[in-house]
Formats: structure tokens, sequence, C-alpha cells
């Protein structure tokens, strides 16, 4: 019998939840099968994030133990850090960025989280494309290299060149992430047609998934809330045998706690309709 894929979610803040074990023990009594979080050094007062760079002994035990009755957990890196630049062109940067990301792969291997999600970062407008190519396909292969001495992977939530991380060898994908792959009338897919298309050209470089929905204005909406074709997106992950998690992203400022189950119900139903 086959995996099927799991529903969890973000941990961000829940309506007048906070804290980081307040929203994971949340989801689990709401009956969700995975949770990701953030491994932000400071995030902000209201978003809740794990602070991997300064959490004692005692800490990464708690957490370990929050997080041990699902089946799956995910870590998102520290993609808020903008001076974390994957692809920047001045050496200096790009190794610290590299060294930044350290502390959320090993954090992921002591707690069982198969991938650590992690965005490009801003890339300065001044240089030309080649040059950041070239600067992040660098980054891709030094953090392939880390991701495989810790047994975990690195997905990328880029909206562009793909072709550089199917070219890498190691434990390096992509995470997908629906509405901002839709942004500017889906400019992250439009080579390929649809979102689906897209999914099915990368295979089994999609090692994660983050799912929000968008109507061409604001993202990080309910399921159902938007313009998504989410049968589209949910038919190819099964056409390329995905069996991880579709963590539901949610925006607290545009959604409220009752939408995180209706739209993990709202998933469920599409996926029984495939």
């Amino acid at each position: 019998m086959r995996r099927e894929m799991c529903i969890g979610g973000m941990v961000w803040s829940l309506g007048d939840l906070y804290g980081l074990y307040e929203q994971i023990a949340w989801f689990g009594q709401r009956g969700f099968a995975g949770v990701d979080f953030h491994t932000q050094p400071s995030f902000t007062d209201q978003w809740a994030s794990f602070d991997v760079r300064e959490a004692s002994a005692d800490e990464r035990r708690a957490l370990r133990e929050a997080l041990a009755p699902f089946d799956e957990v995910g870590i998102h890196g520290e993609s808020f850090t903008y001076d974390i630049t994957f692809d920047s062109p001045n050496e200096l940067v790009r190794r610290a960025s590299v060294e930044s990301l350290r502390g959320s792969i090993e954090l992921a291997a002591e707690i069982g989280a198969p991938v650590v999600t992690v965005h490009r970062g801003k890339a300065d407008a001044q240089w030309a494309g080649e040059v950041l190519r070239e600067a992040f396909a660098r980054s891709l292969a030094e953090l392939a290299a880390m991701a495989a001495e810790a047994g975990v992977t690195v997905g990328f939530e880029i909206e562009a060149d793909y072709d550089l991380v199917l070219a890498s060898d190691g434990p390096v994908g992509i995470t997908i992430d629906t509405g901002h792959q839709s942004f500017e009338d889906g400019a992250g897919y439009r080579e390929f047609g649809t979102l689906g298309n897209l999914i099915r050209h990368l295979g089994d470089r999609v090692v994660h998934v983050h799912v929000h929905d968008y109507d061409g204005q604001d993202d990080h909406l309910a399921i159902g809330a938007g313009d998504i074709d989410f049968a589209d997106v949910l038919g190819a992950l099964r056409d390329i045998n995905y069996t991880g998690m579709l963590c539901l992203e949610l925006s607290p400022d545009r959604t409220t706690p009752d939408d995180w189950v209706e739209s993990r119900e709202a998933l469920q139903e599409i996926l029984a309709e495939l």
C-alpha cells in the first residue's frame, strides 16, 4: 500500500496563540499529522520560532518531546534574515550564508526532520544574472555536502533557476510554495503551463510543499479563498509519487484558526477524489 501525503501546519501564530509549544500542541490536538517551524535567531514578538543558535540542551530536549507525536516534522531555515544570500557574488557573504544553515541542518538530523527549507535570499540587482547563478550553484554544492553529512535534504523555495537544482548532486531539492510560485500571473511556472506541470518537470527533486491559496493580490490564504487549482497541484504530486508533507502555511493576519482545519479538510477531499 502506497504511503499517502500527510497534512501539517506551519507554526507562525494562531489567533491568540503565539507560543511555539502552544501552537505545536494545537496542531496535534486537531489531528494534523505534521508540523513545520522556523529556526530564526529572532523572528518577531508575535511569530513563534525556535532559536537554534541559542537553544540550550534542555530546550532542544523539550522540542524533541513536543514533536514526537507527529508523523513528519520540517524546518524552515532563516529565511527572514535577508543578509543570508546564497547567490551573493561576495564570497565572504556567500560562505557565511552557507555556514549559517549548519545549525538548522544539525537540528533537523537531531529531531528526525527530513527537509530544511530555505529561501535563496535577496540578490543584489546590480549584478548580472549569470554571476548570481554561478554563486548560487556553488552554494548548492556546499549545502549538498553539509546536508549529506547530516543525512537530511535542503529544499530551496525558489521561483526560477530550477535547472541549477536539477543539475546538482546530493540531497538538495525544491520546496514547492503554491502561493509564491503563482505570483505575477504564475511567473514561477509559466514556461511549464501550470503549477502541476512544473511539479511533474521537477519530479523527485520536489522534497517539500508549502500550501496556501493566492487571489492575485494576497497570499497565505485559506484553501478555496483564492484561484489556485489544487486538484492540478495534488494530482501532479501523486504523479511524481510524492509522499511527504503538505504543510499549510496560512497568514495569521488573513485567516482564523478554523481556516486551518477547514483547509486541511478541503485538501483531504481533493485527495480523495483524485
